[in-house]
């Protein structure tokens, strides 16, 4: 009750000291995009008709219909302590530790000297980058042509993101997963996916879960060497690609060690050709 009586105070007051109908002063207010956690700066500016001073008397922030934020703070409006003034007599607000809970549409009035510029709205929103995906299977140790299941979950992400499969080759298994979103206490997202094979190909290995945020591009990823029971087969690609490593380098090693052999044996051969000639400092001394 207390805090109505002092909004319509503060509506009444703006008629002392002008109105926006007049068009001195207007104000224009950018979409705001927050990072949970961080500090948000929401920009706000004037719009004159003229070039002159403006003095801030009282800003009035709104989510909804009620009131977050009040400068100077009065009695008995209870604000968010975690808004402030970005700069001294400017319309421009930050915003600390942002939350999910602070997304949505706000109104915003500023009282000036030069007039009232009444309920400028600006949209909200709030942004967290997802955690590196963890992998995991059931069975731990899988069998060729045997039913394995893979689980993947990446937290701390906000909005809905998804989750994309692949294989070694790029095949893309998606379509054959299943995905849970859940909100935790604190409206951050878990993302959990399932893929499920009936015969798992040992030559599908390894996999790739992808995390994608909500304007689907690719936040995470993480690759899975799954353990297979009896090892991998000799000619599995996941083989071919180690013994292919391998034998780069070898072949490098190889031919680091080819020149400085060169190296060494031109050295040699310089030295023959021009050999070093060391005078007796006794026989010098007599000449």
């Amino acid at each position: 009750m207390g805090s109505v009586m002092f909004l319509c105070l503060l509506m009444l007051s703006s008629i002392c000291f002008g109105n926006s109908s007049d068009k001195i002063i207007d104000m224009e207010c950018q979409s705001a995009v927050g990072v949970i956690g961080q500090t948000t700066h929401i920009t706000c500016s004037f719009k004159t008709s003229g070039d002159f001073n403006i003095t801030i008397h009282t800003l009035l922030l709104k989510k909804g219909d009620e009131a977050c934020f009040v400068f100077p703070p009065k009695e008995p409006v209870i604000i968010n302590p975690r808004f402030k003034v970005a700069v001294q007599n400017k319309p421009s607000l930050l915003l600390s530790n942002t939350s999910v809970s602070d997304e949505g549409e706000y109104k915003y009035t500023v009282i000036t000297d030069r007039g009232v510029v009444q309920d400028i709205t600006f949209g909200f929103t709030v942004t967290a980058k997802f955690n590196i995906p963890v992998i995991s299977s059931v069975p731990e140790e899988i069998k060729n042509s045997q039913k394995a299941d893979l689980y993947c979950s990446s937290s701390g992400g906000y909005p809905a993101g998804t989750i994309h499969w692949f294989d070694h080759t790029g095949t893309n298994w998606t379509s054959s997963s299943t995905l849970v979103r859940t909100e935790g206490e604190d409206k951050l997202l878990l993302l959990s996916s399932k893929l499920s094979f009936t015969n798992i190909d040992v030559n599908w290995i390894p996999f790739k879960c992808v995390v994608l945020n909500s304007k689907g591009m690719v936040e995470e990823e993480s690759m899975f060497h799954m353990k297979m029971e009896g090892g991998i087969p000799d000619d599995s690609p996941s083989n071919f690609q180690t013994v292919n490593v391998a034998a780069a380098a070898v072949v490098i090693g190889s031919l680091i060690v080819g020149l400085l052999l060169m190296l060494l044996l031109c050295r040699r051969r310089a030295r023959q050709h021009f050999p070093v000639a060391i005078t007796d400092p006794e026989q010098g001394s007599n000449n």
